[in-house]
């Protein structure tokens, strides 16, 4: 609530929904991901349908709950370890969790092979748009140093991509805030998120602009969605 806008103006956050995982969908080529999404289905709801083999509609606000906390973790090398202690569940029930997710989405553990392997033989891990990333520890013989980098191998991809696309984004919002004439500016980056400030008369063209820029940033097959709020302090901003 520290944020607020100058007078005459507002502020909009706008972020990306889940993009890490439609990131995920994309690059893995996994179709039960990538339809989930194309169908508009809540995802953290169809990966607890799959984990506790019940209907998506039956799916309760605890086991959604589950269902999401393992969705945004698998990218960061959730062990069953770490997920008992969060979920107070053994375990054994964990381990359960988790491969029921690499079930549910088979094209998954295929791509994350790939990567290590690649990153093994070349030192580095490389995103679908070119950037690098070297990645030390890989050839490691202490197990817990060469998993330690494998995570880091897995996650540069849907990180880096995300930090790729959002700065692309961010390019493109600028050119057509100037080539509208509109009175707003880009404030703050907050990784998937960005806060603008404008004219409070011009709401809706500066909102058109951002959506179109940050949602056409790139034309995959899964639809890159954005959540978009107005308020005269980022701390009230409701999406």
């Amino acid at each position: 609530e520290a944020f607020v806008a100058e007078s005459g103006k507002r502020l909009m956050a706008a972020d990306y929904s889940q993009i890490e995982l439609r990131i995920l969908a994309h690059i893995s080529g996994d179709n039960n991901l990538s339809e989930a999404y194309l169908n508009n289905l809540d995802i953290h709801k169809k990966t607890a349908s799959n984990i506790y083999n019940v209907k998506i509609d039956d799916v309760t606000h605890e086991q959604r709950a589950v269902g999401k906390r393992i969705n945004f973790s698998v990218l960061y090398g959730l062990t069953p370890y770490s997920l008992s202690r969060e979920l107070e569940i053994s375990p054994s029930d964990a381990k359960k969790y988790i491969d029921a997710f690499f079930q549910s989405y088979p094209a998954v553990t295929p791509w994350m092979e790939k990567v290590i392997e690649e990153a093994k033989a070349s030192g580095f891990v490389r995103t679908i748009m070119g950037r690098k990333r070297f990645v030390q520890g890989l050839n490691d013989r202490n197990k817990n140093i060469s998993q330690a980098a494998e995570r880091v191998a897995i996650n540069y991809g849907p990180q880096g991509i995300a930090s790729e696309i959002i700065k692309m984004a961010m390019i493109k919002i600028d050119e057509l805030f100037t080539e509208k004439g509109l009175e707003a500016k880009i404030l703050l980056q907050v990784h998937d998120e960005l806060v603008i400030e404008f004219k409070s008369d011009q709401e809706k063209l500066v909102t058109d602009v951002v959506r179109s820029a940050m949602e056409g940033v790139v034309q995959w097959s899964v639809p890159l969605t954005v959540s978009i709020g107005v308020a005269d302090s980022w701390g009230m901003v409701e999406k």
